[in-house]
């Protein structure tokens, strides 16, 4: 007797009643078999919000994929454009020093301009007297101490200006810092912190100057840059100019160091008025704060 109440125990019934007429019915479930199904839920849930996070994190990844291969694809396009340009750029400066040597005057503000890939390896640059051969193209040219103070930044008065005319070491707008260079890897991405630039929050209409003298090879709208410029200093170097108001350089014109390029703005995807610039230099992305004067 007690062994038949032990078995009764030991097990569920569901009683089923239907909306008709039909007889109700019922189902006799074991302790045993219902902990079965305890444990196949428990099991289904935890797959259910691990396969949720693996499908975020996958999600992540393949729009910060997306938005590198646009990116890519604009720097791919701007590249075909430069290839397409430099001979122009060569004929230019030939046309240059011809007029320049009839006049008696020997100009040297742009150098090295040639038809070799800018972005990839620039030949050995011999500037002005006094400044050493630069045989290590990856390193930055102004390597200095960084002040630790970076609310406020404005361009300092150097000779190094006016002696190297074509290194973008010019500020291009005075303002205040608010975000630094973040090198782009694998962990930047996944973090979504990549930065290959710094940013220089100033008044909308703020003037931008150029950092150095160059040949525009972009002034135009992008989606993420908004009015965007893109200067070739010669040597490998380029400087990017984002988030513009508006530009007032066009495409295939030669700029002087210190000359109003364009207006700060909140254009393209912005959350608030401020400059984005870069510099890069044989096809890799460098700190500015390495190259600019106002950083020593």
């Amino acid at each position: 007797m007690l062994s038949k109440v032990e078995n009764r125990r030991k097990r569920l019934t569901i009683l089923l009643i239907p909306d008709d007429d039909t007889e109700p019915f019922s189902l006799n479930l074991t302790t045993r078999f219902i902990k079965f199904l305890l444990v196949i839920g428990v099991l289904l849930l935890i797959h259910i919000i691990l396969g949720g996070i693996f499908y975020w994190r996958y999600a992540v990844l393949n729009r910060e994929n997306n938005k590198l291969r646009h990116q890519n694809a604009e720097l791919s396009e701007t590249r075909e454009k430069i290839y397409e340009i430099l001979p122009v750029v060569d004929d230019l400066v030939k046309e240059q020093e011809k007029v320049l040597n009839a006049m008696g005057v020997k100009e040297q503000g742009f150098t090295n301009f040639s038809h070799s890939n800018p972005l990839q390896a620039a030949p050995k640059v011999d500037n002005y007297a006094g400044i050493a051969r630069q045989t290590e193209s990856n390193k930055p040219i102004l390597k200095g101490l960084q002040t630790e103070n970076m609310d406020f930044l404005k361009e300092k008065n150097s000779q190094f200006h006016d002696f190297v005319r074509n290194l973008p070491t010019w500020l291009p707008v005075a303002g205040y810092m608010s975000q630094e260079f973040t090198p782009l890897n694998w962990l930047s991405v996944l973090k979504r912190e990549g930065h290959l630039g710094i940013d220089i929050v100033a008044d909308v209409g703020t003037p931008i100057h150029a950092a150095g003298d160059g040949f525009v090879v972009f002034s135009e709208w992008t989606f993420d840059l908004g009015y965007l410029i893109i200067i070739y200093h010669g040597s490998g170097f380029f400087t990017y100019y984002g988030h513009n108001d508006r530009n007032v350089v066009t495409n295939q014109t030669f700029v002087r160091k210190g000359e109003v390029i364009g207006f700060v703005g909140n254009s393209g995807k912005s959350s608030g008025p401020h400059l984005h610039f870069e510099i890069w230099r044989n096809g890799v992305a460098i700190d500015p704060k390495d190259v600019l004067i106002a950083f020593q």
